[in-house]
């Protein structure tokens, strides 16, 4: 899958090792609960709210459920304890 492809291009990139699982989830999440398409943007925008918060938080960024968790919070305006992404 092509959105596979690029995730694993802007881990790569960014030193994060990539884990298909969670990028699946997120796939599911997006789809599924937030109904919207999946965009060749969204890989780099993820990865780059994962990095950001971890500089911010002063710890390695790593690619995990927690930071795609709050990563996706914060780029898709969803209010932490909100369900739609959980």
């Amino acid at each position: 899958m092509q959105f596979h492809q690029i995730f694993r291009a802007v881990c790569s990139e960014a030193q994060l090792q990539y884990e298909a699982d969670i990028v699946d989830a997120l796939i599911d999440r997006i789809q599924s609960q937030l109904k919207e398409p999946l965009r060749a943007c969204y890989p780099r925008d993820i990865v780059n709210q994962i990095r950001w918060s971890a500089r911010y938080e002063q710890r390695e960024p790593r690619l995990d459920e927690a930071a795609v968790q709050t990563a996706a919070e914060a780029y898709f305006a969803i209010a932490p304890g909100d369900t739609t992404l959980e």
